[in-house]
């Protein structure tokens, strides 16, 4: 996640400066234990996802049509970072490109009981909470 945040959230500075932020870009992790389990918030101050351009990309990689992707409402196109092989890059490189990033982190969550949820504001901030349960408190010996 902090990879991504770093390849595809945090502007360039002169991007930046034109949106009145400070060239340092902001991660924030936070973590709380609840009842039920725990909370992970991960979030960045960065260019924040746009529906549009992420059903241009599920299209541009053959994961949609252009029909199919029309008719996506904004949440359904924020859901597409979670398939497999969804990326927003056209090129491949060392770091983005190749689709596995935040559908493994959805898998991981989903394997341990959880729940992942995306909100954005395009151009201000892009925030993850994954909900997890409480383990088991019958451990095997």
């Amino acid at each position: 996640m902090l990879r991504n945040a770093a390849v595809h959230g945090i502007e360039p500075d002169a991007v930046r400066r034109a949106g009145s932020k400070s060239v340092t870009g902001l991660v924030r992790v936070q973590f709380r234990r609840l009842e039920s389990g725990c909370e992970l918030v991960f979030e960045d101050d960065g260019a924040g996802l746009s529906p549009e351009t992420l059903k241009e990309a599920a299209v541009r990689k053959q994961l949609l049509t252009a029909e199919q992707a029309a008719e996506l409402d904004n949440r359904s196109a924020l859901a597409l970072i979670f398939k497999p092989g969804f990326s927003t890059r056209a090129e491949v490189s060392m770091d983005a490109g190749r689709g596995t990033g935040m559908d493994v982190v959805a898998k991981a969550v989903y394997a341990l009981g959880g729940r992942i949820g995306v909100s954005t504001h395009p151009g201000r901030f892009t925030r993850f909470k994954i909900a997890l349960p409480a383990p088991s408190q019958t451990a095997v010996a």
